[in-house]
This record gives structure tokens, sequence and C-alpha cells, in this order.
């Protein structure tokens, strides 16, 4: 018996020893037991949903990616190679796969790693990752992110349509705006657009404004004389490389306009087959790859309660309905990803 407890307590030990030796050479970068230097190959996969929009002066796919790679422990002796950079260096698309890679090899450690896209020579996206390198050739998933410099400023045009209500030729759009929470901007507050009554079926109405880059919300709707459309809701993006054109119409609160931004978020919304507490389940399902982390909902322009990626909604009343739903996506308290998308029902 007391054999047997020696031999596994001697087993615990070694086990024990194992385990501190793994996670040493994790911080360390070398393998204390051999003195050998283990190098990793990394490549790097980007991720990132294709862009929706309706039209925009300049492309919004990645020209280039670059990296920046900063070794997370401690560099101990200056005759190794161990693979860090001075700044960002270019990466290159492997010729076999969707893999971005560098010419550089990594000791193996714990590693920070930051990527950037770029469209030209502004930076679209970017994102870091913590990770360990522990083998001969390793994969790291990057999510990367819209980015924003509140100092920098781009243009944001607008063409929307709406149906002639009267006749006295005075009907007036307001487009305002919000951020992408749906919460009042204070400067600017809102859009001018200027209406065209020249055609005698619908109403056009243009307007421009430069705005930060970031993520808003356009809240649009038409009156003249007492009788009007909308409000209506819809999710743009602006950045200094590209200009924003917003198209579509009003028409009892229907605004036509897919998201005009570079977004993981994309996808849909659905209608449940049966009721559940006497109404409808809509569901945003996301097809990008990434779900967000709240959602806002309205219903010809009425906000809802839900908060999240599920509403109930019925009514008893006839008519139109313009189901709107704007997908956030959050990294803590800060809005990294907006989408907006809607559905038509008749009752």
């Amino acid at each position: 018996m007391k054999k047997s407890i020696l031999m596994l307590l001697l087993l615990v030990l070694s086990v024990l020893i194992i385990v501190s030796c793994d996670i040493e050479d994790e911080n360390s970068g070398t393998s204390n037991s051999t003195g050998v230097v283990k190098y990793t190959q990394v490549m790097f996969q980007p991720v990132y949903s294709k862009t929706k929009s309706i039209s925009q002066t300049n492309s919004i796919t990645p020209t280039s990616y670059r990296y920046k790679a900063e070794p997370l422990f401690e560099k101990n002796d200056s005759q190794i190679d161990y693979g860090d950079t001075d700044g960002f260096e270019n990466l290159t698309k492997n010729t076999d796969n969707d893999y971005y890679s560098s010419t550089n090899r990594f000791v193996q450690g714990r590693w920070l790693f930051t990527i950037e896209a770029l469209v030209g020579s502004s930076v679209l996206y970017s994102g870091s990752i913590n990770v360990v390198l522990n083998s001969q050739t390793q994969v790291v998933n990057i999510d990367l992110s819209l980015c924003f410099d509140s100092q920098k400023y781009g243009t944001v045009n607008l063409s929307v349509r709406a149906p002639v209500l009267t006749e006295n030729q005075t009907g007036i759009f307001t487009a305002n705006l919000f951020n992408a929470e749906y919460q009042a901007l204070t400067s600017p507050s809102s859009i001018s657009v200027t209406p065209d009554f020249s055609s005698q079926s619908v109403v056009v109405g243009t307007g421009s404004a430069v705005l930060p880059e970031g993520m808003y919300i356009l809240e649009l709707s038409y009156n003249d004389s007492g009788a009007g459309v909308g409000p209506c809701q819809t999710a743009f993006i602006v950045k200094e490389s590209m200009t924003c054109t917003i198209s579509g119409s009003v028409d009892n609160g229907e605004y036509v306009s897919p998201s005009l931004c570079l977004s993981y978020l994309s996808g849909s919304i659905t209608k449940s087959l049966t009721k559940t507490d006497g109404k409808y389940v809509y569901t945003f399902v996301p097809d990008g790859g990434v779900s967000p982390t709240s959602c806002i909902w309205f219903v010809n322009g009425t906000r809802q309660a839900s908060s999240t990626e599920q509403m109930l909604w019925d009514t008893s009343e006839g008519g139109i309905y313009y189901i709107t739903c704007i997908a956030l996506r959050k990294v803590g308290n800060e809005v990294v990803d907006v989408f907006s998308t809607s559905k038509t029902e008749t009752r």
C-alpha cells in the first residue's frame, strides 16, 4: 500500500513539472529543457463580411494588409532573430489559400499581433490579438473592426424620393441624424434636403453633409400641408476615403436602402410561421458569420421595445407595415459595426 501511494505521488510530481515547463516556455520563447529556439510560421486570416452598398465613389475592398508583431516575453539573447517588427510591415496573400503571411518567422511564446487593412493609403479596418505560438505552423484568426478618426471627415450625399401628397408643392423633407445607438446628435443634428417638385408623380429630395468619420443612423420623413410619410431609418458609415450616396424612396414609412458601409454585420429579417403570445416573432438572422450584440427595431418608423435579435409584433389593423432592424455590434461600450435591413408586411 505504501509503495502504491509513493508511486502515485511521484506521478503527480512529474505532471506538475511538465506543466510548469510548458507555462514557462509560453512566456520565455525558448525551451528550457533543450535550450533550442522554437520558431512558428504564422498565417493570418482577416475576418470581415462582404460589403453591401448602393453606390459610392471609391472602392471599399481592402487593397493591402500590413501587420505589427510585438513579443510579450523578455528577449534575453541578442543573437536570436525573434521576428518582431519596428513598425508595420506588408502581408502577402498565399497563393494556395486565403491566408496572409510575412517573410518573418516568430520565436514561440506569447505575442501581440496588430493587423491593418487599407484602401490605398487609408486604414479602413484594424484589429489586434494576444496569442501563444506553440506549433511549427499556426493560423491566427484576427477579427478586424472598422476604425475611425474623429478629426477626419467624409461626405454623405442624399438623393431620395417621396410621393406627391398634395398639389401645394410646399412639402418639406426632414432628415435627422443619430449615432449608431439611436441617440440624437447635437451637431450636426440634421441634413438639409432640398425638394424638387418638377415631376408630377414624385418629389425628389437632394442634400449633402460633411460629417466626422463614424457610424450614423439617418431618420427621414416628408410632410406637405399636414399629410406625411415616414419616418423611416437606415444606417450608414462615413469615412474620409469615400463619399457615401444614400438613395431610395419614402412611401408609407418605407425607406429603401441597404447598408452603405463596410461591416461585419449583415443579415435579414425572418417571420415565424406561428404566433407566440398572440404575436409573430421577427428575428434578425445574420448571414456574415457575426452576430449583433443588440438591435433597434422600428415598425413604420416607431421604435419598439425589443433590444435583442427577436421582436414580437402583430396588428389587427389593415395596411402596409415596414419592419426595420438596426443591428449593432459592440466591444465593451464601443459600437464597432452597424447594419440595417427591412421587411414589408401586409395586413
